[in-house]
């Protein structure tokens, strides 16, 4: 059997889950499986990080290098940052930071950018200071909407809430107004500090592509029967009748959130698996 192929990307990552998808519910439920496994989900974090921090093996820079060499260009040793007057150069980080991410994580949106906007074509030929402030917020602003949806900015992941970059430069202002001087690596802090962030929502969005590649699609009551019986076979537990009923009527995003992903990655939640009268004791031996 042939090995298979190490995906070279994120965007490689998405285009294997539905390439992958079948006819076959079993099957589907199978690969679904298989992509929150722990050994995949290495690779996937491997991936997401080096989309964000970079690797050097594979000379990949990453979204928070390219930020932070586009901070050590803006602002030379010991140059004051003007919260008020540098907003191009705000917009000039932001922009780094998210080519740095799709270099790696997705280049064909770069690439379909540049074919269907002229502007953003021209704009991504030479150096950031060619481009007025106006062009450069264009942009930024361009950029910043594509990159907001890969990480879900705005939504809450469990206690975290997902920051975009639409409104760097709002953040920046708002962190320091009440700082004396504000230094480079004040700005560095503040990036880094997003990075983790943006790497749960990366791969939250990831896991919604698996959840839409493989089991969005399948009639609940199949779905539930199935994780169900995958419970009675492998865990110490007793579900009620009246229980395992009523969770076959759940839909297949609670049904995969609350049981079956934690069952794959044996990361489970006692409030969710309560909720549904569910109580998981340790696996048989």
């Amino acid at each position: 059997m042939a090995k298979e192929k190490e995906p070279e990307n994120i965007e490689a990552i998405i285009a294997g889950l539905y390439g992958s998808a079948s006819e076959d519910h079993k099957k589907n439920i199978e690969l679904f499986e298989k992509y929150h496994s722990r050994g995949n989900q290495a690779k996937v974090q491997r991936h997401i990080k080096a989309a964000f921090e970079g690797h050097q093996g594979k000379k990949i820079k990453g979204a928070l290098n390219r930020a932070e060499e586009r901070i050590d260009t803006e602002y030379k040793e010991g140059q004051k940052i003007d919260l008020k007057k540098d907003v191009e150069k705000f917009h000039r980080i932001g922009v780094s930071y998210i080519l740095g991410y799709f270099e790696h994580a997705k280049p064909a949106v770069i690439s379909s950018l540049k074919e269907t906007d002229p502007e953003v074509k021209r704009y991504l030929e030479g150096p950031l200071e060619q481009l007025d402030k106006d062009q450069l917020k264009r942009l930024y602003e361009t950029l910043a909407h594509h990159f907001d949806r890969e990480v879900a900015a705005g939504q809450n992941i469990g206690n975290t809430q997902i920051p975009g970059m639409s409104e760097l430069e709002e953040e920046i202002r708002e962190t320091f107004k009440d700082e004396g001087e504000v230094t480079a690596d004040m700005l560095k802090e503040l990036i880094e500090q997003k990075v983790e962030r943006h790497k749960l929502g990366a791969s939250a969005v990831l896991a919604t592509h698996a959840r839409n590649a493989y089991i969005a699609h399948l009639p609940s009551g199949l779905y539930a029967a199935h994780v169900l019986n995958k419970v009675k076979k492998g865990r110490k537990t007793e579900i009620k009748p009246e229980d395992a009923a009523k969770f076959t009527t759940q839909s297949v995003d609670t049904i995969a959130g609350d049981l079956h992903i934690p069952l794959v990655t044996r990361r489970y939640d006692d409030l969710k698996l309560q909720k549904h009268g569910f109580y998981m004791k340790e696996d048989k031996k």
